[in-house]
């Protein structure tokens, strides 16, 4: 956690949360080398829907770490769910976030790659 992150209450920006699940998200993408954010892909990932829970204030310079499953798997859409912990071990916050793939420049979906969905299939939860 960066001290610019916090809010006018002193503990984590309630936005800060989903810039850090956005991260975690580019980061298994990255590492499961399924998809890259190099300029003018084809297609990709968009996300359609998030829901945020919130369960405990995060104050600084608390460590924190993402836990990041694959909770649907479908043909054109996928779901992950994440879980964020405090360095205690506890579980300070939660989302589910829906993602459809998308063509970019047709701006239509089509079918997730076989080898994304290969790639997810470790991590369904």
């Amino acid at each position: 956690m960066a001290w610019g992150d916090m809010d006018a209450f002193s503990h984590l920006n309630n936005v800060v949360y989903v810039r850090y699940f956005e991260n975690a998200r580019v980061e298994f993408f990255r590492r499961l080398g399924v998809w890259s954010n190099e300029p003018g892909p084809e297609h990709g990932p968009v996300i359609v829907n998030l829901a945020m829970q919130y369960r405990k204030q995060v104050r600084y310079p608390a460590e924190l770490s993402i836990t990041l499953g694959v909770s649907r798997l479908k043909t054109r859409t996928f779901s992950f769910v994440c879980a964020m912990f405090d360095g205690t071990g506890e579980c300070v916050h939660t989302a589910e976030a829906d993602f459809m793939w998308i063509h970019f420049e047709k701006a239509t979906p089509i079918s997730v790659p076989d080898e994304v969905i290969r790639a997810f299939e470790a991590y369904r939860v």
